[in-house]
């Protein structure tokens, strides 16, 4: 029996983040998706969005080019870091409507070693299980078995 609940974990408070497992993610929402990433210039690089190139020049205005297309946030020039851009609802830019990475096979470093070697709580991800997919058809047939249900806060009669 597992000591955690995946419905109590919130991707905002590491403490409840669930041990991880790589079994898991194939049956998760991409939680880790909905983080703030912070890049590098060589994870840009291998991503393709930006070319060697520009690299040798003033990383400043690379990310002003990189905000107005939309694929960074910020750039902290201490740092030398970018925060990749996100969708309403806090979704990374390169997450697919399938809920799978666009460019896993490129994906930037910090990706790839979260939260096995990287991230606030090293060892435990922000896993949600996906939810499933509920058809009109399913409610109504599911309203033809029963003589009320629920929609939204209001009790319905059939």
């Amino acid at each position: 029996m597992d000591i955690w609940s995946p419905a109590k974990v919130d991707q905002d408070r590491p403490s409840t983040w669930v041990p991880f497992r790589a079994s898991l993610c194939s049956s998760c929402q991409a939680t880790c998706c909905l983080m703030p990433v912070e890049v590098s210039v060589e994870d840009l690089v291998r991503i393709g969005i930006v070319a060697v190139e520009e690299t040798q020049g003033s990383l400043k205005k690379l990310a002003r080019r990189l905000e107005k297309e939309g694929f960074i946030k910020s750039f902290r020039a201490a740092t030398g870091l970018f925060l990749l851009a996100q969708r309403s609802g806090r979704e990374c830019v390169f997450l697919g409507p399938d809920r799978l990475c666009t460019v896993y096979e490129k994906r930037p470093d910090v990706c790839r070693g979260f939260p096995t070697a990287l991230g606030p709580r090293v060892g435990n991800c922000p896993y949600k299980k996906k939810l499933e997919a509920v058809s009109k058809i399913d409610l109504l047939q599911l309203a033809e078995k029963s003589d009320s249900f629920v929609v939204g806060p209001k009790r319905c009669s059939t």
